[in-house]
């Protein structure tokens, strides 16, 4: 668009601008309405698999610090909760009524 200036021609910059502000707001709309989307749900389902594995690893930790059934249940659970604050928005202490401060 730039070149063509040099040469005196308003027309041709004209159109030229017209082509790069479309390109522009064609753009910004598929960024907004179908990439970003995507972007939110393939990061979601990461965070989800990396909660997993390390649900998972902690499990195998503690089978192999031969710790008793009950305790690894309740260390697992205790993954869940903290996961579904999370997905809540909310912090375990103001979920009890507690401050945080």
């Amino acid at each position: 668009m730039l070149y063509t200036m040099s040469g005196g021609s308003f027309e041709q910059v004209g159109t030229n601008m017209a082509v790069a502000l479309i390109t522009t707001f064609y753009g910004i709309l598929f960024s907004n309405l179908l990439f970003k989307p995507i972007a939110v749900k393939l990061e979601d389902r990461t965070n989800q698999r990396a909660h997993t594995l390390s649900m998972v690893v902690e499990a195998v930790n503690l089978i192999s610090e031969r710790r008793s059934p009950s305790y690894i249940r309740e260390t697992l659970f205790s993954f869940l909760a903290e996961y579904d604050d999370e997905l809540d928005g909310e912090s375990p202490k103001t979920k009890t009524g507690e401050s945080n401060d």
